[in-house]
């Protein structure tokens, strides 16, 4: 996959959202639309898995992932 930012090619791997213990309670990983992103209420939030497919930018330095909806 070619980077969105410079568009070298990006190294291939795992994006992973830990929590604080060994069974990951209380993590969430969450979608917000971006006219619900300063707001109380999320409307429109979609939870995602906390594991999903990701690319690694060594020129930019940035990682970008897909998450699958939980």
């Amino acid at each position: 996959m070619k980077c969105p930012e410079c568009n070298k090619e990006m190294k291939k791997g795992t994006v992973r959202a830990s929590g604080g213990t060994l069974t990951e309670l209380g993590t969430t990983l969450t979608w917000v639309p971006d006219e619900s992103r300063n707001k109380l209420l999320k409307r429109g939030a979609v939870s995602l898995k906390l594991q999903g497919e990701g690319w690694y930018c060594d020129e930019c330095m940035k990682a970008f992932a897909s998450f699958d909806e939980r």
